[in-house]
């Protein structure tokens, strides 16, 4: 099952009726006097009814005044309390006030209360918002391991989801198994049952004024709203709970975008379906389900005790053991249809060319095989292996003229003999002598290996005609 929610709103007359919104201050009426009225005003604006809903200790901040230059604030709330009747109500009114109040309250004699002053009457829109949450069937395409949604279709059509807002804080009588005290304080132990819709209805649109809550029947201290900022946005200019922060973060924090009328309520739109996203897909499993999404079969305790007040049940008061008197479940759960793949990459090739290929690369391979087992000797460095002190002296075993040159050359005569006439002929016809290393004949005609002495000129020689050979056809 797939689920989205939006918000149809339509806008409230504001300009035919701004009595009910602002009252004008008489700075020189009853109430005032030097000492607690704004220093060079005649008189001001300060909100009153429903654009004051969130009661009057929650406008006492974010003026946007610099050395006595007053610049523009925004104030910006959804409720869904009233404050008249004190209940909670499935529609919210939302509003956006722009304006340059006063730095500051002013309490004047004859109330309570301090107030927020604007010199000059503020923009104000206000629109009355009703949720609606739809869902439709959907196929889903998922990643297994992680559990990310690759793509889906809808494949039914959108209706509404009257489940969501089943059980609107349902009392029940405390559960049969229930051995603990009947009552704490004044107040009686219950049980509570509560649908998805209404929980996430009323924590998001009440999450500005959560400060008053916590400010229970029991002692507990009285929290400063000026600087409770857990769910609001309280800076210079700027007085917000989080989704009038998020419409002004998607009107480019310009807070003029948010005073047209079909742009705010586009955008009031978005914001609480963007909330109601995160707050559907969040911890999903598949053994505990989620916030909206339960596991198959699931049921609530059998313990529950029964409806308190019988006048809250709703038109589907026979969803499942919440509000059915016999503690019934929904049988008729959906067969869910899967199909697991698992991708595959798969080279898809002609036959002929893959028997072209593999004919080709064989013959490379024997053609290798061949010419490496015949021309073994030719291939390699050296023809045996130099691992011994016998191996070594195996080079030098068949070089006669190395030999020869060794006994007879200079640098084996006494030091008193080196100046001699005849040794200096000796130097010089062994400058004309190389060493190589490669295969040479010994004086006996046969083939050896090895290091012998050969001429300079016979080694150029040889170079040469390797070069002139190499260049023939």
């Amino acid at each position: 099952m797939a689920v989205h929610a939006r918000l149809q709103c339509e806008p409230l007359d504001y300009p035919k009726n701004k009595t009910a919104w602002l009252e004008k201050l008489n700075f020189d009426g009853a109430g005032w006097n030097s000492t607690n009225r704004p220093h060079g005003y005649s008189h001001g604006y300060t909100l009153i009814g429903p654009a004051n809903a969130l009661e009057e200790s929650n406008f006492t901040c974010c003026a946007n005044e610099t050395n006595g230059v007053v610049g523009d604030a925004a104030i910006g709330y959804w409720m869904n309390y009233d404050q008249s009747s004190k209940i909670y109500q499935n529609h919210l009114s939302a509003t956006w006030i722009v304006g340059r109040p006063l730095n500051g309250t002013f309490q004047p004699a004859n109330q309570d209360y301090p107030l927020w002053i604007w010199p000059e009457e503020p923009r104000i829109f206000a629109t009355n918002c009703t949720p609606i949450i739809e869902q439709a069937e959907a196929q889903v395409i998922a990643e297994v391991e992680t559990g990310t949604i690759l793509n889906y279709d809808i494949i039914t059509q959108e209706r509404n989801a009257s489940i969501a807002w089943s059980d609107d804080f349902l009392e029940h009588r405390a559960s049969v198994d229930y051995a603990g005290q009947a009552s704490h304080y004044t107040l009686q132990e219950e049980n509570i049952t509560v649908s998805w819709g209404n929980f996430f209805w009323d924590t998001l649109v009440n999450s500005g004024r959560s400060y008053t809550i916590l400010n229970g029947p029991f002692g507990s201290d009285m929290i400063d709203p000026t600087q409770y900022r857990t769910f609001n946005f309280l800076a210079r200019g700027l007085n917000v709970d989080f989704m009038s922060f998020a419409m002004l973060a998607l009107a480019n924090n310009t807070k003029e975008t948010l005073l047209e009328p079909q742009r705010y309520m586009e955008l009031a739109s978005t914001t609480f379906g963007v909330f109601f996203k995160h707050y559907a897909s969040e911890n999903i499993t598949r053994l505990s389900g989620g916030h909206i999404y339960e596991p198959v079969g699931d049921r609530l305790p059998w313990s529950l005790g029964p409806v308190i007040n019988e006048t809250n049940r709703t038109l589907v008061s026979t969803y499942q053991g919440a509000l059915a008197e016999d503690d019934q479940i929904d049988t008729a759960h959906p067969a869910i249809s899967a199909t697991y793949s698992i991708p595959v990459e798969q080279l898809v090739m002609s036959p002929v060319a893959v028997c072209l290929c593999l004919s080709i690369l064989s013959l490379l391979i024997l053609t290798t095989i061949v010419m490496y087992s015949t021309n073994r000797s030719h291939f390699k460095a050296l023809p045996r292996d130099v691992d011994t002190l016998a191996s070594t002296l195996a080079f030098i075993h068949g070089s006669d003229k190395l030999l020869d040159w060794a006994q007879d050359g200079a640098s084996t005569k006494p030091w008193y003999k080196l100046r001699s006439r005849k040794n200096k002929l000796a130097r010089q016809q062994s400058k004309r002598l190389m060493a190589q290393m490669g295969p040479f004949k010994d004086q006996d005609g046969n083939d050896a290996w090895g290091i012998e002495l050969v001429e300079s000129k016979r080694i150029a020689h040889d170079h040469e005609g390797d070069q002139e050979s190499a260049r023939k056809p």
